[in-house]
């Protein structure tokens, strides 16, 4: 399967930051954000201001930004789903 131009590939990458200089970031085709604050860094990154309407998503929401949008999301999810996500 292809997506545009390039085959399609899922990768998983958890960091608390947007690396500055990588190869991986400017070429992936979306990316979930679960925190504040990390639209404005990964939109520098990846040439794609309107990721900043992703620095302020609310408690509870995801962050979703592909090729084509940006999106505050708000996950449903089953109370043990949920508590899996959350342990600490």
């Amino acid at each position: 399967m292809e997506l545009g131009d390039r085959p399609l590939c899922t990768v998983v990458h958890v960091a608390a930051g947007v690396p500055a200089a990588s190869e991986f970031w400017p070429a992936v085709d979306g990316v979930v954000i679960a925190g504040q604050g990390h639209g404005s860094p990964l939109g520098a990154v990846l040439g794609r201001p309107d990721a900043g309407e992703l620095d302020s998503i609310g408690p509870g929401e995801l962050g979703v930004l592909d090729r084509h949008r940006v999106v505050a999301a708000t996950p449903i999810l089953a109370d043990t789903e949920r508590e899996m996500l959350l342990a600490r």
